[in-house]
């Protein structure tokens, strides 16, 4: 399953950093990098200090959740926090199972932020041009956000939950 996540959030990641690309020509030297409830901009940055802060800041959080998806089973356990902790951790053939597990919830992690930067690209783009090929309302994408935050939320605890004793 692992290998399936990292190709998904590998590739999320291309499109991601991709559109960035592709739609950086359209987008004005001063640019509306906030908004309001309304989607009225309140916020603004030069066009290049934002691709170079968002390119840097993407490439920065992409490492640190490879970094932990490579590395977990390097981590001293005292510093790993996760749901039934004792269960996991009893025997090494569970330990290689939770780090198995960890190594799954850091892959949707990935996923999820690549997802957000890419919804936060596009929320950039039609508040800054006026032929966007499509726009996404911006209540609309931030609710769906806040929805998947709490859904990895209580996926962390369906993923990690011990099985069954029979």
């Amino acid at each position: 399953m692992n290998k399936k996540i990292v190709i998904v959030w590998g590739l999320v990641f291309l499109v991601m950093v991709g559109y960035l690309m592709f739609i950086q020509s359209d987008l004005p030297d001063r640019l509306a990098v906030h908004f309001d409830i309304n989607g009225n901009p309140n916020g603004f940055q030069d066009k290049d200090v934002f691709i170079t802060t968002f390119l840097c800041f993407i490439f920065f959080m992409n490492g640190v959740f490879a970094a932990f998806f490579l590395g977990i089973s390097l981590m001293p356990t005292a510093m790993i926090n996760i749901p039934w902790k004792k269960y996991w951790f009893a025997t090494d053939e569970r330990k290689m199972v939770a780090f198995d597990k960890l190594r799954s919830v850091m892959g949707l992690t990935g996923i999820f932020i690549c997802t957000a930067f890419l919804f936060t690209e596009q929320v950039i783009y039609q508040g800054n041009t006026k032929d966007a090929l499509f726009e996404i309302p911006i209540n609309a994408g931030v609710f769906g956000i806040l929805v998947l935050s709490v859904f990895l939320i209580a996926l962390v605890f369906i993923v990690t939950k011990p099985p069954t004793e029979d």
